[in-house]
């Protein structure tokens, strides 16, 4: 994490942090939050990589539960070549 004495990133990094093993397992909603975190940073918590968020989008994207917002997600992914 990329924190130093920043509020807002210390409680993203804190929020984001433990949800990284229940995404590898293939959790739902802890893979849409690491792929957004990524997309964005986070406040900061954790480092830009676009690349990486839309490799997240892509799992999410072939789950039977993913819905439009997961699919939008996905298509601005492969709009922007990420």
């Amino acid at each position: 994490m990329l924190c130093d004495d920043d509020a807002a990133c210390i409680a993203a990094s804190q929020e984001i942090e433990p949800q990284l093993r229940p995404a590898r397992r293939g959790d739902y909603q802890a893979m849409r939050n690491i792929a957004f975190c990524m997309w964005d940073g986070c406040d900061g918590a954790v480092e830009i990589d676009r690349k990486g968020s839309c490799a997240w989008r892509r799992r999410i994207a072939r789950l039977k539960r993913a819905d439009r917002n997961d699919e939008t997600h996905y298509a601005r992914c492969v709009a922007t070549g990420n």
